[in-house]
């Protein structure tokens, strides 16, 4: 820094020092904060809540039905699917739209998920809240569904293949593809 920058530039300048994995760290922070303050909305719960089956408990009152839920998941249920689906198309644009307003009220846009072209990075976005809107329905559930969906299990699977390839077992009927 020398003496001529103000304070506004050497604070705006701070965050586009950082390295860039903590850059990107900072955006799924900004895009998690900007979910956090979106689910205290009524109407996006209530569409939170219209993916999940109810059933009526045995005191009468209306409660998630954990088992056609996991159903649901277990035989990929088009129904279900199509109502989760709905649900990310609808909430897309508002998450973006409030990631944005969050980034400018705390000056912080520099921080924002860019793509190779500099323009927000609405792919991963949509990977950070399809991950997000998932795991928000389906925690409490007691089983894990969408493994494969995620890089760790991803990588694994290619690393599998690999160890396969390389031990000439591609033949075995008892390795997993």
């Amino acid at each position: 820094l020398n003496g001529a920058e103000s304070g506004a530039d050497a604070a705006e300048a701070a965050p586009a020092a950082l390295p860039t994995e903590a850059r990107h760290a900072a955006g799924v922070l900004l895009f998690y904060a900007a979910m956090l303050k979106l689910q205290r909305s009524d109407s996006v719960r209530r569409r939170f809540n219209a993916v999940v089956p109810r059933r009526k408990g045995s005191d009468g009152r209306v409660e998630r039905d954990r088992r056609a839920q996991i159903s649901n998941l277990i035989e990929q249920d088009g129904d279900y699917h199509a109502r989760f689906l709905a649900l990310i198309q609808a909430l897309f644009p508002v998450v973006t739209r409030q990631i944005g307003r969050l980034s400018r009220a705390i000056e912080v846009e520099n921080l924002l998920l860019k793509d190779a072209q500099g323009a927000a990075n609405s792919s991963a976005y949509l990977r950070l809240l399809t991950r997000s809107v998932h795991e928000a329905l389906h925690s409490g559930l007691g089983v894990v569904i969408g493994l494969p969906n995620t890089p760790a299990y991803n990588a694994t699977g290619q690393a599998e293949r690999e160890l396969v390839r390389l031990l000439g077992l591609a033949g075995d009927a008892n390795v997993a593809d």
